[in-house]
């Protein structure tokens, strides 16, 4: 059975249902994009550490396991700001 809506309810144009979704997965795959470059500067930090025996690689390393780490809690802050922006409606190409 179908729910019908009345007068008062809006209603809401396929295109713009599927436009929402478009953003929410483009919004899902900037931030798995971010986790891959968290997740390789972390490792390519360890790695320096690990395999090398040069004090400057070994410096650099040190300096990519923060970066990797600030990387990936910069995008899952931008996610969930965005995600909520989403969910209210509240997209710079929004007029409502």
């Amino acid at each position: 059975m179908e729910a019908k809506l009345t007068d008062t309810e809006p209603q809401v144009a396929l295109n713009d249902v599927l436009a929402t979704e478009r953003t929410i997965m483009a919004n899902e795959r900037t931030f798995l994009a971010y986790c891959r470059t968290a997740f390789s500067l972390f490792i390519a930090g360890l790695s320096l550490m690990e395999f090398t025996k040069t004090h400057i690689l070994i410096a650099i390393g040190i300096l990519f396991i923060p970066l990797g780490v600030g990387v990936f809690v910069f995008g899952l802050w931008r996610f969930t700001k965005k995600k909520k922006a989403i969910r209210a409606g509240k997209l710079l190409g929004n007029k409502r």
